[in-house]
């Protein structure tokens, strides 16, 4: 089952569930884990179906949105048909009407935390859509990967003391460009109506899909993370220009947050 909300799970500590080192089973494990959400013969739906079935308000003019934007790539990998494609560009999709709550990667998320009752059924046709088209681009290590959130942390929470393990339950947009993080929170602690959080991840085991040319705001660089990959806390520090920064390294463990 999944777990009932954000609070309770979404930075739990999870040692004892632990069993797979990294390397070199992590992206079997990977595959195995979500793969198994799905019967042999699922296929990928129009991402129009997908996204009805989520519940995205104007399924098809979103649908629609994304396919007119593969369509001007330059060029997809060989094995990424367009309508694959439209799946990684829909996670980017933010509407100009209906707020968050509208976006493709909201109602994801929401599903995989158990906020909806149903949710996961829901999310399954696009989940599977989104996972194949993930699965074609190369894994991509990095060194170092930032995510900005506009909401404030409570900074005398034993979930971010120091040692703590955290895990997100849904796909996470992070940028490898540390200038870009901060300059995206500083602006949003400029509104003095918020103050945002950068998450820094740093380590040896860290790994994403870079979906830039694929989003809605290509014009910065954009790196998917799975969920699951365990982070446990070095440290919080409060900046003078106005955010929080969580600083996270990898754990040497792979734990899918779905199951």
């Amino acid at each position: 089952m999944l777990p009932a909300s954000l609070s309770a799970w979404e930075m739990k500590s999870r040692h004892d569930q632990c069993a797979e080192d990294w390397p070199p089973e992590r992206a079997a494990a990977a595959n195995e884990r979500i793969n198994g959400l799905f019967a042999p013969d699922t296929a990928v739906v129009p991402l129009s179906t997908a996204l009805e079935v989520l519940g995205v308000p104007a399924a098809e003019t979103v649908a629609a949105a994304c396919a007119q934007h593969v369509e001007c790539m330059q060029s997809l990998p060989q094995a990424m048909s367009m309508a694959l494609a439209s799946y990684i560009t829909a996670l980017t999709y933010v509407p100009e009407q209906g707020g968050d709550d509208a976006a493709p990667s909201q109602r994801l998320y929401r599903a995989l935390l158990g906020d909806d009752a149903g949710g996961l059924e829901q999310a399954k046709p696009f989940l599977f859509g989104l996972v194949s088209a993930l699965r074609v681009l190369p894994r991509t290590c990095f060194r170092a990967l930032y995510r900005v959130v506009a909401r404030p942390v409570d900074t005398t929470s034993t979930m971010y003391r120091k040692g703590a393990i955290i895990a997100w339950a849904s796909f996470v947009s992070t940028t490898p460009s540390q200038t870009h993080a901060r300059a995206l929170a500083k602006e949003a602690a400029s509104t003095g109506t918020t103050q945002p959080t950068v998450y820094s991840l740093t380590g040896d085991h860290i790994w994403g899909y870079d979906i830039t040319p694929y989003s809605f705001n290509h014009a910065e660089p954009e790196v998917i993370v799975e969920p699951g990959q365990e982070f446990f806390v070095t440290g919080m520090v409060t900046t003078t220009t106005g955010f929080v920064e969580v600083r996270l390294k990898t754990t040497p463990f792979f734990t899918l947050a779905i199951s």
